[in-house]
């Protein structure tokens, strides 16, 4: 008899298991493609509805748009002129501005050594920039923390990590 309820209660559990119907996932493209070598990197302005994506490309959608680009959900485009040479490896969103953080030395025609910011219009450098690549952005406390393979931030002696309160490197 015990026999028998086990097979029972087998039987009920895979009938109830593959009753469930399943939903496959699948991927969509966000628009037409990038060129290049990769997208590294990735940023959401929950403010503005924007997706900002970053990397080693020249083209997005067709647009041209060098290391950096913007989703609005429905089409690609560009920031500006872009951030060159090299790429972006980071991306953050502080004090409801984005910055942008990689190899690159200029940014939209303005020198920037290795990170900038975007106001939504044009590109600024952040103070005097750092002398190596930037690999890392996050903000805590109210503060912009970089990460990477520089030995100086804004003329500042630092060892690969830095803050930026808005106004200077530390």
């Amino acid at each position: 008899m015990n026999i028998l309820k086990s097979i029972i209660v087998i039987l009920v559990l895979g009938l109830v298991t593959f009753s469930f119907k399943t939903k496959a996932q699948t991927w969509d493209s966000v628009g037409t493609q990038m060129n290049g070598t990769a997208v590294i990197t990735f940023a959401v302005d929950t403010v503005k509805n924007v997706l900002y994506a970053a990397g080693l490309f020249s083209t997005a959608g067709g647009v041209n748009a060098i290391s950096i680009a913007q989703w609005d959900g429905t089409s690609w485009d560009s920031l500006g002129s872009g951030l060159s040479p090299g790429g972006v490896f980071a991306l953050t969103i502080f004090n409801d501005t984005l910055y942008a953080a990689g190899s690159f030395t200029t940014a939209g025609g303005v020198s920037a050594n290795r990170i900038a910011k975007w106001d939504g219009t044009s590109w600024d450098s952040v103070g005097a920039g750092m002398n190596g690549l930037v690999r890392a952005l996050t903000v805590y406390n109210n503060t912009l923390y970089a990460g990477g393979d520089f030995t100086t931030a804004g003329g500042v002696s630092v060892n690969n990590i830095a803050k930026w309160d808005g106004t200077s490197w530390d």
